[in-house]
């Protein structure tokens, strides 16, 4: 089962695809993007997404989303004019257009098969080779 960081059992089974956009920040306009940030509701499950990150430099933003569909729930978004009001409060602080980020590298300590998530889901597969080391002595000293 995989695990969120803080211990619980995540609720959805798929694994989430990840998207990231950017965009260069007009110039003063990095504290607004603040208060947008600090704007997003802290629930997002219901809105098809798993996780999202924002993440400001002085010149720039950048949105991580991760969701089963992460591009098909972005299309949506743009595509639904009620939906859409979400993102159109950051267009006046773009200077250019929203784009995407290609993903070239990825690393995890975690490997992708083993369903785990966080830390929490790589001690429950420690604890789960240790059991099984524990009986494999166990049973050199039964023989």
């Amino acid at each position: 089962m995989e695990m969120e960081m803080d211990g619980r059992p995540r609720t959805q089974s798929a694994v989430a695809q990840r998207l990231v956009l950017t965009a260069r920040l007009r110039p003063g306009t990095r504290e607004r993007a603040l208060e947008l940030a600090g704007s997003i509701p802290a629930q997002l499950g219901t809105s098809g997404f798993e996780r999202l990150g924002v993440y400001l430099s002085e010149l720039e933003v950048v949105f991580l989303i991760e969701a089963r569909e992460a591009e098909l729930l972005l299309r949506e978004i743009l595509d639904d004019p009620v939906r859409a009001t979400e993102i159109s409060p950051w267009l006046p602080l773009f200077d250019g257009p929203l784009h995407r980020a290609e993903e070239v590298y990825y690393w995890s300590a975690v490997p992708a098969d083993t369903g785990c998530s966080s830390r929490h889901g790589v001690r429950g597969i420690a604890r789960t080779v240790r059991r099984q080391l524990i009986r494999a002595d166990a049973s050199l000293l039964h023989r």
